[in-house]
């Protein structure tokens, strides 16, 4: 990791650390929530989201399983709900967030909270999860060396067989410009990769962490996923009828070797 990841690095864990639940589950995930900040729509969307992680899935009665940005624990607390026998592991670059999962979970063997440094998993071993999950992280991540290199940990520590399920940023430029000369010039650039989420971004320019990730086309996507060497199973993408053009995409994957 060389100098400007690292500060950006720190630059999100500075972002992350706010010692207040209400901003932890609210204004920190403004992204996923709006104006609907309520406890019964967090639920509701975390219900939502295991659904999608767990579907389709035939993990073994005792699952291994890690989270990468684990925040407050909404995920891990509802996978040991469907698996009792399950042994999970919840890791995140903020102590607070890491805090208020110890909080939420309560102690309990099956499960192992820890702070990381960045996207280094180092202290699990390879080939030795069936699942890995890591959604609500790579739509906040401005640097497409960190987002590989996250990719590049899960597919170490799955089982050959294991699955990897993560979500982006979303977006598709030919519904996103006119049809002038300057907007078919500007479809035509992304559609060759001229333009495109998977170049180096410069990192010195970016004055404070927030919100905003890269934003990736469908076939960004496919390019990330099968370079970290994962077989693609599914995508779904979550748009709105008023804005086709962006929004979220969820992707299915797997290790194979």
């Amino acid at each position: 990791m060389d100098s400007d990841q690292r500060a950006y690095l720190d630059k999100l864990r500075q972002f992350w650390e706010v010692d207040d639940l209400t901003e932890l589950k609210f204004n920190r995930v403004d992204t996923l929530y709006g104006s609907n900040r309520t406890d019964l729509r967090f639920d509701e969307a975390a219900d939502e989201r295991v659904t999608w992680i767990l579907g389709g899935l035939s993990l073994p009665d005792q699952p291994r399983i890690v989270e990468i940005g684990c925040g407050i624990g909404a995920v891990i607390k509802r996978i040991l709900a469907a698996y009792p026998a399950v042994e999970i592991w919840g890791l995140d670059i903020s102590t607070t967030m890491i805090t208020e999962a110890k909080r939420l979970l309560g102690e309990d063997p099956r499960i192992h909270l820890e702070v990381t440094e960045g996207d280094c998993l180092s202290t699990i071993p390879d080939r030795s999860f069936d699942l890995v999950i890591c959604t609500g992280v790579f739509i906040h991540i401005l640097d497409i060396g960190l987002i590989r290199g996250y990719m590049s940990e899960a597919f170490r520590v799955l089982k050959p067989g294991g699955a990897f399920r993560f979500n982006a940023r979303y977006w598709n430029p030919q519904l996103s410009f006119s049809n002038s000369f300057g907007g078919r010039m500007a479809r035509f650039l992304y559609r060759i990769g001229w333009h495109s989420s998977l170049k180096p971004h410069k990192l010195n320019k970016v004055q404070a962490a927030d919100f905003n990730g890269l934003y990736f086309t469908l076939s960004d996507v496919e390019t990330l996923t099968r370079e970290a060497s994962f077989i693609p199973e599914q995508f779904i993408l979550l748009t709105e009828d008023a804005s086709p053009a962006c929004g979220l995409i969820r992707v299915n994957c797997r290790r194979i070797q």
